[in-house]
């Protein structure tokens, strides 16, 4: 099921996992992959209902959380899944994707403190996270902290020179 899913086979997959979880409801595997495919077919009720079942039986399965908070973005509701990230990172707290999704949601909502602390919890984690970067250069930005997001900006470019979004951020900086 979960090949089918990543090549794209929505409903073949989903056949399957349906099938799984009638036979067998507390299969946490594939309430998850299911959970997944119906997040994938922008089925978020169903995802919701399958991911936090899957939680349910594996409150330590960060993978689940970090889907669940997938689907709370899509639904647009912020707060949720900026709480279900933190829950996925005192799990899991050496994943750097989890730190950098966990400041894009505290940046889009205006909360650049918390932000620029998530985008560099996961610059430690992995310095090759642009994202986390770029993101930090703008927190800095918005935080007065120039020459830091000055840093921040300078390595993006050095990272992704075809990149137009570190060079806004530096022109936009006081000289």
């Amino acid at each position: 099921a979960e090949k089918l899913r990543t090549s794209g086979e929505l409903a073949q997959a989903r056949a399957i996992c349906e099938k799984l979880t009638a036979k067998h409801p507390d299969y946490m595997m594939a309430l998850h992959t299911l959970g997944l495919i119906c997040a994938d077919m922008r089925d978020y009720p169903q995802a919701l209902g399958c991911l936090i079942r899957a939680i349910m039986l594996n409150p330590r399965h960060w993978q689940a959380y970090t889907a669940l908070s997938g689907v709370y973005l899509a639904m647009g509701a912020l707060e949720i899944a900026a709480q279900t990230l933190e829950q996925a990172a005192k799990i899991n707290p050496e994943d750097a994707g989890i730190f950098t999704t966990l400041g894009e949601i505290y940046r889009n909502q205006r909360e650049y403190e918390l932000a620029a602390e998530a985008f560099r919890k996961a610059l430690l984690l992995d310095r090759a996270q642009w994202a986390a970067e770029i993101g930090l250069a703008d927190c800095c930005v918005q935080l007065g902290e120039f020459a830091a997001a000055a840093a921040a900006a300078r390595n993006v470019v050095k990272q992704r020179p075809h990149s137009i979004r570190p060079f806004y951020l530096l022109t936009s900086l006081p000289a």
